[in-house]
């Protein structure tokens, strides 16, 4: 799934998630977002222990910020709910978003 979405550029992944577009649009925000952050205080990076997959798939936590009163500012944190709304109805699909955009991070 989203096999189509072939670079990390913002215009690619929206084109390569199709119909999915509209309905996963908060999680590729967030991911967007968090590329202006240090790894250890980045949102998506909370959204992925939140969920549940950073555990699942790397074995333990990414965010390791635990003052979130300094990191998680009105943006933020909006972005951040957007993004679990869009797992809470279609986390499956998020799933292959996340696996997608971390093969694609990892140079394949």
């Amino acid at each position: 799934m989203f096999e189509e979405i072939t670079s990390l550029d913002f215009d690619n992944i929206s084109e390569g998630l199709g119909a999915w577009r509209e309905r996963l649009e908060g999680v590729v925000e967030l991911y967007e977002w968090g590329l202006n952050f240090d790894y250890k205080a980045n949102p998506f990076a909370l959204f992925l222990d939140l969920i549940g997959y950073s555990e699942s798939e790397f074995g333990g936590k990414l965010y390791e910020n635990a003052d979130y009163d300094q990191t998680l500012g009105f943006v933020e944190l909006d972005n951040l709910g957007s993004a679990l709304r869009c797992y809470a109805i279609y986390p499956n699909e998020c799933y292959a978003l996340i696996g997608r955009l971390i093969e694609l991070e990892g140079g394949e």
